[in-house]
């Protein structure tokens, strides 16, 4: 099996988005559509990353997520287009 199907409550629950470009975009977009409480996490955001999380009023912060930010997240999203990150 490629992929694992899971299904979560989100409501006003944390969930965590780190990574940027397209992949981090089809995530975000997904995300927007629940009532989870979404955090994106981006060192260098692109431009549109940048306006979805306008649009969206969603927290964007500039670095790295650490482990400290993971705390109390009911779901946690490494969505990167490079498979090193």
């Amino acid at each position: 099996m490629q992929h694992f199907p899971i299904f979560l409550d989100l409501a006003e629950r944390r969930v965590i988005l780190a990574g940027n470009g397209e992949v981090a975009l089809a995530k975000l977009r997904l995300l927007v559509r629940t009532q989870a409480r979404v955090q994106v996490f981006a060192p260098e955001p692109e431009s549109a990353l940048i306006a979805a999380c306008l649009e969206a009023g969603l927290p964007l912060h500039r670095r790295a997520v650490e482990p400290a930010d993971l705390t109390d997240a009911a779901l946690a999203y490494g969505a990167h287009d490079e498979a090193a990150a």
